[in-house]
């Protein structure tokens, strides 16, 4: 005689299946540094930052930005003290009127999602289309009316009247 009984076997019993993980799944958030590149402004000059290696992305379009300052902004700044002195200097000499307009033209922007700052460009800003069908079955694109962003980070997209816009003072 056995000491213990052997346990029965149910045959109605449902094996769990393994849960299979998408890398589309929105359970983790997704965060990505883009190796060290960051674009942004700076008083109106567009500086993209790889690396900590500086230097200036866009062509500057500041009325009376001075020539020798254009020259010295051409190279490569490994810190970002030094080319923010060598901006600051330069825009002691340039047109009031012309420089706020280019300061309004360049913004950053602050992504709520992950919290991390960068230019907002009116290339990235895409339209929220509703797809319907009609009595044809033939699909129709209407526009909302609403348009959102991306960010270069974390991949989240953002309604452009939910975005806050943050100062070009700073140097990051």
């Amino acid at each position: 005689m056995a000491l213990f009984s052997a346990p029965k076997i149910s045959s109605n019993k449902k094996v769990p299946k393994k849960r299979r993980l998408s890398r589309y799944d929105d359970g983790e958030s997704y965060f990505n540094t883009r190796g060290g590149y960051c674009i942004f402004s700076y008083k109106g000059l567009v500086i993209e930052k790889i690396q900590n290696m500086y230097s200036i992305a866009r062509q500057i379009k500041i009325k009376g930005f001075p020539e020798e300052s254009i020259q010295r902004l051409s190279g490569i700044y490994n810190s970002g003290e030094i080319i923010k002195g060598v901006i600051d200097l330069a825009l002691e000499h340039v047109d009031k009127e012309r420089h706020a307009e280019v300061r309004t033209k360049y913004k950053n922007w602050k992504c709520p999602h992950c919290n991390s700052q960068g230019l907002y460009n009116s290339q990235d800003v895409y339209i929220v289309y509703r797809y319907t069908t009609n009595e044809w079955k033939e699909e129709v694109r209407t526009d909302t009316g609403w348009r959102k962003i991306p960010c270069l980070y974390c991949g989240h997209d953002t309604l452009t009247h939910e975005v806050d816009f943050v100062g070009d003072e700073v140097m990051r």
